[in-house]
C-alpha cells in the first residue's frame, strides 16, 4: 500500500490535409493517488499485484478543446516510437504549424483506476539483471465543465457543461533492468516496451453527439527507477516512473441532432490518434508470502 501523484497530459486528435481541419481533445492527468499492492516471492520470482486509484472524483488540471485549419504549412509528425528511422519524438501532439478557428477550455473532474501485475525472474541471483514483464489495465472518467468557448468571428462566451470522456486501455510490457543490493537497501531501475489496445467514449453534451472510439492499438514505455529497504516479509520503496503509450485507431460518430452531425453518423469511420504522456513518484510498501 502506498500514495502518490502524477503529472501528464492525454490528447486525442484527429484530421488531415484532405480534410483541410482537424480537432484535439486535451486533459489533464496530474492528480494524487493511493495503491494497495502484495506480492509473491519464491526462489527467482516475484509477482506482484498493485491497485491504483484516485479514489473518487478529483481536479486533473483542465481540459481544452481545438478546431484548427490544416494548410500546407502544416506538418503532421510522428510521435512516440518510429520504427523506420529508429527515432523517439516524445509528445503527445501530432500536427504542427495549424490555426486556431475555434477554441475552448475548461474545468474538469476525473476518476482514475489502474491494476498492475508485475512478474520479474532474477535467475540465480537476487541481484544484477532481471528480467521483467506487466500486464495493465487503466480506466478514467472525466467531466468536463464551465467552458469558455471562442469561436472564430463570434464573442468568447461560456456555454457551461461541456462533454464527458471515457477510456480504458488494456497493456503488456516486457523488457528487463538491474537491481543493486547491499545489505537491506538497494535500488532498482528498469525499461520496458509496450503495446496496448483502447477503446474511448467522448460526449458532447450541447451537441448530443457521441465520438466512439474502437481498434485503438498503440507502443509505448514504462520505466521506473526504485530505491528499497527490505525487511522480514515487507519491503519499503520510494519510486520515480514514466509512462508514455502512442495509439492510433478508428472513430465513428452516433447521435446528434443538427443536420450536419447526424450526417456524420454515415460518413466515418475516422482515423483518430490518443496519445498519454506522464510521469511520477509513489512511496509504498509490499508484503510477501514466502
Amino acid at each position: 500500500m502506498g500514495g502518490g501523484r502524477n503529472h501528464g497530459e492525454l490528447a486525442m486528435e484527429g484530421g488531415s490535409k484532405y480534410q483541410g481541419n482537424g480537432s484535439r481533445l486535451t486533459y489533464g492527468r496530474n492528480f494524487n493517488f493511493g495503491t494497495l499492492g502484495a506480492g509473491y516471492r519464491t526462489g527467482a520470482f516475484d509477482l506482484a499485484v498493485q491497485l491504483r486509484s484516485t479514489g473518487w472524483y478529483v481536479d486533473p488540471g483542465g481540459a481544452r478543446d481545438e478546431d484548427f485549419r490544416i494548410d500546407a504549412a502544416s506538418q503532421e509528425r510522428r510521435v512516440g516510437l518510429d520504427h523506420k528511422s529508429f527515432s523517439f519524438r516524445d509528445s503527445v501532439n501530432h500536427w504542427q504549424g495549424t490555426r486556431n478557428f475555434a477554441d475552448a477550455r475548461a474545468r474538469s473532474s476525473m476518476l482514475d483506476y489502474a491494476i498492475s501485475i508485475p512478474v520479474r525472474y532474477y535467475g540465480q541471483d537476487p541481484a544484477g539483471w532481471f528480467a521483467l514483464a506487466t500486464l495493465r489495465y487503466n480506466y478514467f472518467d472525466y467531466f468536463v465543465y464551465d467552458v469558455i468557448q471562442y469561436i472564430e468571428g463570434e464573442d468568447i462566451h461560456p456555454i457551461g457543461a461541456g462533454l464527458t470522456f471515457s477510456m480504458g486501455s488494456t497493456e503488456g510490457a516486457l523488457g528487463g533492468g538491474y537491481r543493486f543490493l547491499r545489505g537491506p537497501l538497494g535500488f532498482d531501475i528498469s525499461l520496458q516496451l509496450l503495446a496496448g489496445k483502447a477503446r474511448a467514449r467522448d460526449f458532447h453534451i450541447q451537441r448530443l453527439l457521441n465520438f466512439i472510439v474502437y481498434d485503438s492499438f498503440g507502443t509505448g514505455l514504462l520505466y521506473d527507477l526504485t530505491l528499497f529497504f527490505i525487511g522480514k516479509g515487507f519491503e519499503i520503496r520510494a519510486t520515480a516512473f514514466g509512462h508514455r503509450y502512442y495509439s492510433s485507431g478508428l472513430m465513428v460518430t452516433r447521435g446528434g441532432y443538427t443536420r450536419t452531425d447526424i450526417e456524420s453518423n454515415f460518413l466515418g469511420p475516422y482515423r483518430i490518434a490518443i496519445n498519454t504522456k506522464e510521469a511520477g513518484g509513489l512511496i509504498s510498501v509490499l508484503f510477501f508470502a514466502f
